[in-house]
Parts: structure tokens; C-alpha cells; sequence
């Protein structure tokens, strides 16, 4: 089992088995965090995003070149 501080409120979190991408939700303050790295153990803010904030509108980054 691997143990980091929350960087919010300090409290231990225990974590089975890390991956990258986990979820990871501390008991005392209730935020949730995601799992950036294993060695050492990173944790990053779980922000919530949609798709269309993340990849972007295909209309405002055509793919090809100029026609």
C-alpha cells in the first residue's frame, strides 16, 4: 500500500496499487485528485472538464491545410 498527503488538507490518503489516471478522493476534505505519476507518487487536481473544452471544436482548428 502506498500513502501520499492530500495537498489540500494534509490528510493521509491510502492508496492500494496507484495508475496513472486513478481517482483518488481524500476522506477529510472530499476533493478529488488523479494519480499523474507513481514514482514518486503525484497527485493533480481532478478537474472537471466536457470533451468540446479538452479537444476543441473541429470548425476553430480545421485539420487539413489551406484548400
Amino acid at each position: 500500500m502506498v500513502a501520499v498527503s492530500c495537498p489540500i488538507c494534509e490528510a493521509l490518503l491510502d492508496i492500494g496499487a496507484p495508475a496513472l489516471g486513478q481517482a483518488v478522493v481524500c476522506p477529510e476534505c472530499g476533493e478529488e485528485w488523479r494519480v499523474a505519476a507513481t514514482n514518486p507518487l503525484t497527485l493533480v487536481y481532478a478537474w472537471e472538464m466536457d470533451d468540446d473544452a479538452v479537444l476543441g471544436d473541429e470548425d476553430d482548428h480545421p485539420r487539413g491545410g489551406p484548400a
